[in-house]
């Protein structure tokens, strides 16, 4: 939510945005076991995944909005607020990763054990030889 403001001091007129909190109020499910979401652990991943192919990770905050907004939309179709699976959570951080830095996806696809399409392409490709 967009609010517009003007000091009372000066008349300096800004704009602020509001935002849901989603460490407080959503829920990831992981083997049966229900925890708090941490945008902190999310931010930390994406660091990890950019670190790790050598891309800065400057852009990893906003990486860590779009996945946010990208739960907050599949929560707002389901029109229940429940669970967030790992696989879940994971499959749309790479999905978000791989629009911006595809190398880093893989990366990170590759740290968190994730089925990709890419991957699962090559495993057929390494049978076949």
């Amino acid at each position: 939510m967009w609010r517009r403001r003007k000091c009372r001091n000066c008349g300096f007129s800004y704009t602020t945005q509001e935002r849901l909190v989603l460490d407080e109020v959503l829920l990831i499910r992981d083997s049966h076991e229900d925890h708090p979401y941490s945008q902190g652990g999310l931010i930390a991943g994406i660091i990890k995944a950019l670190e790790a192919v050598g891309a800065p990770s400057d852009q990893a905050y906003w990486l860590a909005q779009t996945v946010e907004e990208r739960l907050l939309r599949a929560q707002q179709q389901s029109k229940q607020w429940q669970p967030v699976t790992t696989q879940r959570l994971n499959l749309i951080t790479y999905d978000t990763l791989s629009a911006y830095h595809p190398v880093a996806a893989a990366a990170y696809a590759a740290a968190h054990k994730l089925e990709t399409k890419q991957s699962k392409l090559f495993k057929r490709k390494r049978r076949s030889i």
